[in-house]
């Protein structure tokens, strides 16, 4: 039984090569980036048959790009690719620790205290954002504003952030 294939991937499949927009919106990234990371997490993605077909590595890919871009619910995302919810927590762990193994050195700052303090500067230097190290795009995180700053930190929201 393949239970991840389905209305899902018909879905998918019609944004990946008829509406890049929308797939752009749903996982955060061209079909054509996303195909390029697959290719170099692949491996470490895909499992072996032992009593039913396994869910493909593309598939578990997209599972947990869906849930960083999205920031539903396992559950959420359970029923969005017909997978089970102990099993989409398992994909995600699993495809997280496999795409910080294969990035974390090429990608991400060597962890000293010179490069932190690098990025606290020119977080302070551009946006006037003291002792920040990073930024989570399009997330608002509820903050005590600093005193004095009026609507600064102010958002559409309606709380500080």
């Amino acid at each position: 039984m393949r239970c991840q294939q389905g209305a899902s991937d018909n879905l998918i499949n019609e944004m990946e090569f008829v509406d890049n927009d929308k797939y752009v919106n749903y996982f955060r990234m061209t079909p054509r980036l996303f195909n390029q990371l697959l290719a170099l997490i692949e491996p470490g993605l895909t499992k072996q048959t032992v009593v039913r077909d396994p869910i493909p590595a593309k598939t578990r890919l997209q599972v947990v790009l869906r849930y960083l871009a999205s920031g539903d619910s396992l559950t959420s995302i359970s029923y969005a690719f017909r997978i089970g919810h102990n099993t989409v927590a398992k994909i995600v762990a699993e495809a997280c620790n496999e795409i910080w193994r294969s990035f974390k050195d090429s990608v991400f700052l060597t962890v000293n205290t010179n490069n932190w303090k690098s990025v606290a500067d020119s977080f302070e230097e551009k946006w006037n954002f003291p002792n920040c190290i990073g930024a989570i795009d399009g997330k608002h995180l509820v903050l005590q504003a600093p005193v004095n700053n009026g609507s600064t930190f102010y958002n559409y929201k309606g709380t500080h952030s």
